[in-house]
């Protein structure tokens, strides 16, 4: 398993805010399916900051890990992406890992970047205080936002993004193909958000799945709950990490 993909699939996506909205009846009883409009949501939901803590339980190469840290996402502020307007969200992620009873310190800032129209179009990640990147993530398809309406059991296609070595994007380091799904509650949770990242790794049987939910309550609110993370290398799991938050 290479660097980078240890790299990429600690990276969590910006994910959507959801709206419920009623439906009207026709001289029955049935209740209308609620539905949520995932993009205006998710709109809102960049413009806020957004802080988490963070605590981790896993394995690694048959190693025990864990980690405890925070972070914290900025509102989205105005800059450019590849020579055009753009708009970006920061991330810090701070805390301690252990591996095997051995603690390091780890810091990293990932910079999400969106057209003006709130659609993802790629990512920048880095650890910090270092300036030189450690990957650089350019969407390939055009890019796509979230529907206006959904209900619980709907399926969505978000993004594919190579992800290079460095912003001169000579070296193509793995590929993120990312879906979304819309799952029933749990708990005080009237819906889940679930969002799946799938890495791969060019000329390398190296894979990493993340799974990343996100509650919605009774007031439409969304807030970042659970990540779950898989590597593998072929059909072998060599890595396994469950991620709880507390925030929002």
């Amino acid at each position: 398993m290479t660097t980078n993909i240890v790299k990429v699939f600690h990276a969590a996506a910006i994910v959507v805010g959801l709206f419920g909205c009623g439906g009207g009846g026709g001289g029955t009883n049935i209740t209308p399916e609620k539905t949520y409009a995932l993009q205006s949501m998710f709109e809102s939901y960049l413009s806020t900051q957004h802080n988490y803590t963070e605590t981790t339980s896993g394995t690694l190469s048959n190693s025990t890990l864990s980690t405890s840290g925070v972070r914290s996402m900025s509102a989205a502020a105005t800059t450019t992406f590849e020579n055009s307007a753009a708009l970006v969200v920061t991330e810090m992620r701070t805390g301690i890992t252990n591996v095997a009873g051995q603690n390091s310190n780890y810091s990293s800032e990932i910079k999400i970047f969106y057209n003006l129209s709130k659609q993802r179009i790629g990512r920048t990640q880095k650890d910090a205080p270092s300036t030189t990147l450690s990957n650089y993530g350019a969407i390939k398809n055009v890019p796509v936002g979230f529907p206006m309406s959904a209900k619980v059991g709907d399926v969505g296609n978000l993004w594919t993004m190579n992800i290079y070595d460095d912003a001169s994007k000579k070296t193509l380091s793995a590929v993120q193909v990312v879906t979304w799904t819309l799952k029933a509650g749990v708990g005080s949770a009237v819906a889940l958000l679930e969002i799946s990242e799938t890495i791969t790794v060019p000329n390398d049987p190296s894979t990493a799945i993340t799974l990343t939910q996100y509650a919605i309550d009774s007031s439409n609110t969304l807030a970042m709950i659970k990540e779950q993370i898989e590597v593998k290398n072929g059909s072998t799991v060599v890595g396994s990490f469950t991620s709880n938050f507390t925030g929002r």
